[in-house]
């Protein structure tokens, strides 16, 4: 078989080979073609192809394209970019790299093929075909397969796609500043290395694999079982360090949460002091008191000693009072709301769905949470007559039937009303801007 060229082509091409490709197309596949055809699917917009079932997706492209392009025109924009790869490979070569290549859709590897391979393709067509129509990959028993010829397309392709990770690697590698000296010149690497040989462990070996691998694709067999296992014990020993380093992080990661665990219970066990140390002093309040009506006499004093005792005990609140407000804080960030009954206005909150921050921000006579929606249309019909506030409803959770029926019942009431949805934070924003003074322009009213 002959090598990847343009020379080989066309009257093979036709709208037979046009249907087979067809088959082969993915989701992705089908896509790219209707939007690079700029073709229009009745009912879907470009964002909503990936909705489209696969099979009218391609009636569809068929019905539209087939007989009215030229086959090898079409096939050859649609590779366009992803050619070089593959280029001056015979067909054998091609067929081991592609089926190790996750990048490339049955579909491009079809139009490849047929475009650069046209007298195998004409040979074969028939059996190429079969396999299609049997859902297996085109070029199945094309291939005169050896375990040799598999494993090595499997590493070139495979190495292809982490040659660029393995030089992020070594970019970061933490004995990068050592390599300058030995790499440096432009000696041939195995005069380098009877000159002088690294010490394995510090990455020299994993660098020379990534950088002269095609110089030592020259060298002897054992020669290069021997450099490509040195860089295997880099990589091992690389591997151990960034283990290692993790287990540091996690460590200390650890005793810093120790650390915050101790405090915390550290200022636990100080608030159980004050309040003991509280409850103290109210002790010792009432026992002035009662010294007061009992000792007349000492009755300056015994005020004297109260104030101060007073003075004391609004400290000692005050401190309470900072940690709780600390705590509440603290909770407070964490659940990223800071609301607390915000609206004072006369309105009526509805919904099937509750979420903490509705707690917050309504009171209990505003904030009605239900089961069904029948309940809410319940709940309409018992509000007082006139009703002036304002009634939001929540549609998360409601279908379009019994928000229909919802509507008619708080219309037919002429209530001011405002449907509202979206996930709580939305909701809340929505009702602060329309109590704000969008209401008289967006809330509906019943006709």
């Amino acid at each position: 078989m002959g090598n990847a060229t343009q020379e080989e082509h066309p009257s093979i091409l036709d709208q037979d080979t046009f249907h087979d490709f067809m088959e082969l197309c993915k989701k992705e596949d089908l896509i790219k073609i209707a939007l690079s055809a700029n073709l229009k699917i009745p009912g879907f917009t470009p964002k909503k192809y990936k909705q489209i079932p696969i099979a009218i997706f391609k009636h569809h492209l068929l019905r539209n394209l087939q007989n009215k392009i030229k086959v090898e025109k079409f096939l050859q924009d649609f590779v366009k970019g992803t050619e070089e790869a593959y280029q001056g490979l015979s067909a054998q070569e091609f067929f081991y790299q592609i089926q190790f290549d996750e990048k490339r859709s049955q579909a491009q590897a079809f139009a490849f093929f047929v475009l650069h391979y046209g007298e195998q393709y004409q040979k074969h067509k028939a059996l190429i075909k079969r396999n299609i129509q049997e859902r297996r990959p085109f070029y199945t028993d094309l291939m005169d397969v050896t375990f040799t010829d598999k494993i090595q397309a499997y590493y070139q392709n495979t190495m292809a796609h982490f040659a660029d990770n393995l030089e992020k690697l070594l970019d970061h590698h933490p004995m990068k500043e050592a390599w300058d000296d030995f790499f440096e010149g432009r000696e041939k690497l195995k005069d380098r290395l009877e000159t002088s040989l690294p010490r394995v462990s510090e990455g020299y070996y994993l660098k020379m694999f990534s950088q002269y691998r095609k110089e030592i694709s020259r060298w002897k067999t054992k020669e290069k079982e021997a450099l490509i296992g040195l860089a295997l014990l880099d990589a091992i020993h690389l591997a151990d360090t960034y283990r290692d380093r993790e287990a540091i992080a996690i460590h200390q990661h650890e005793k810093a949460m120790r650390k915050i665990q101790s405090d915390h219970d550290k200022l636990h066990k100080k608030l159980e002091e004050t309040k003991k140390d509280l409850e103290r002093v109210k002790s010792a309040f009432s026992l002035a008191l009662e010294e007061k009506k009992q000792l007349n006499k000492s009755y300056q004093q015994a005020l004297s000693e109260l104030n101060n005792k007073t003075n004391t005990i609004e400290k000692i609140s005050a401190e309470l009072a900072q940690l709780h407000k600390a705590k509440s804080d603290w909770e407070s960030e964490k659940a990223n709301a800071k609301l607390w009954k915000l609206f004072k206005e006369e309105l009526v909150f509805l919904s099937l769905v509750d979420d903490p921050l509705f707690e917050w921000v309504f009171n209990e006579t505003q904030r009605v949470i239900v089961d069904r929606p029948e309940q809410i249309i319940d709940y309409v019909k018992t509000l007082p007559e006139p009703f002036h506030g304002a009634i939001f409803i929540n549609t998360d959770g409601i279908n379009s039937k019994s928000l229909f029926q919802l509507e008619a019942c708080v219309q037919q009431r002429a209530l001011i009303y405002k449907l509202v949805g979206g996930g709580a934070t939305r909701i809340v924003r929505r009702i602060s801007f329309y109590l704000e003074g969008a209401m008289h322009s967006e809330v509906e009213t019943a006709p």
